[in-house]
């Protein structure tokens, strides 16, 4: 199986799956997530979606909870969205990029670097 359909795919999962989460799911523990990626395995039977949440760890560990007890829903809603012979089988994952992003932001923002002197800089070029 070529590359471009298993790309081709997963972005239809991606869309699928944030429209049924959007739009079908009504548990009120379901809180705000999105869906960042997805990776197939290469006989496009198994999807990991990489889920982002807003909110706590609590927040976190209920999204989880409701995605993975509606996963067998949304494989059954997805076999009729998409066209494939074998629908996928759905492993939920957090997201944890965004939360690394701020941390490293917070580190490289606490840090104590003077700012640099512009008349150095003009003085090395005129020198060359």
């Amino acid at each position: 199986m070529s590359n471009i359909r298993r790309e081709r795919l997963q972005g239809q999962l991606i869309r699928e799956i944030s429209d049924i989460i959007q739009n079908k799911l009504r548990d009120p523990r379901r809180g705000w997530m999105n869906v960042t990626s997805v990776e197939m395995s290469i006989d496009l039977r198994y999807a990991k979606v990489f889920v982002s949440f807003l909110g706590g760890e609590d927040q976190v560990d209920q999204g989880l909870k409701v995605l993975r007890g509606a996963a067998s829903y949304m494989r059954v809603e997805l076999a009729r969205r998409l066209r494939v012979r074998h629908c996928p089988e759905l492993n939920f994952q957090v997201d944890r990029g965004l939360e690394i992003s701020q941390k490293v932001f917070d580190i490289l923002d606490s840090l104590d670097i003077p700012e640099a002197d512009e008349s150095n800089g003009e003085d090395l070029e005129e020198g060359l």
